[in-house]
């Protein structure tokens, strides 16, 4: 059994003990679950009345290093302008900080944190083909994120030019944007406003 399976099967263990205890209080008590990766990786959620998977449109880097998607699934990406670059320190600032990025991270193989990852921008698109060995987000301020790049990678971006960047957890990154656009450059509505009154 796989993590995510077992995660899955004790948070549908409790909600049933919970609907178990109050269903003669609440006779019409339903089971409702959200669970991004359970959604691409099982065939089979349990007893269960709705199933509410959460980001799973857009997925992430947390979703693609546990294996429920792979880089080329990942929706959505931040697009930042690079204000500064540091060519001593292999470095470039973006307009990209915690309040768009949130602070998850996950740790690289030697140990540094990434904030998120570059993608080429590719026409309409983009392409995550340099994704891996390519620049990603050291640390954040408020505002601000440091990139950290490579002799290699150095060269990609300038200020002034737009960068992109996948998130490490987009679903703070998602409700963060202030507006989502389609890659060939159409709003989509982000639901802000309620759909009640």
């Amino acid at each position: 059994m796989t993590q995510v399976e077992r995660t899955h099967e004790n948070a549908v263990d409790k909600m049933k003990e919970i609907q178990n205890r109050y269903q003669s209080s609440f006779p019409a008590l339903k089971i409702s679950l959200g669970d991004t990766p359970a959604a691409s990786m099982l065939s089979s959620f349990g007893p269960i009345d709705e199933f509410r998977p959460g980001n799973f449109v857009f997925y992430d880097l947390q979703q693609e290093e546990i294996g429920s998607c792979h880089l080329d699934d990942i929706s959505v990406a931040m697009a930042c302008p690079v204000v500064a670059v540091h060519p001593d320190r292999l470095q470039w600032i973006i307009y990209g900080g915690g309040i768009h990025f949130a602070k998850d991270f996950l740790t690289l193989k030697d140990g540094q944190k990434c904030f998120g990852r570059w993608v080429k921008p590719d026409g309409k698109s983009w392409v995550t083909s340099e994704t891996a060995g390519g620049p990603y987000i050291s640390s954040l301020s408020q505002e601000h994120g440091v990139v950290q790049c490579t002799e290699r990678t150095f060269h990609l971006c300038m200020p002034g030019d737009l960068s992109l960047w996948l998130p490490v957890h987009s679903c703070m990154t998602a409700d963060a944007m202030g507006e989502y656009y389609s890659t060939d450059g159409g709003k989509i509505d982000h639901y802000r406003e309620r759909l009640w009154s």
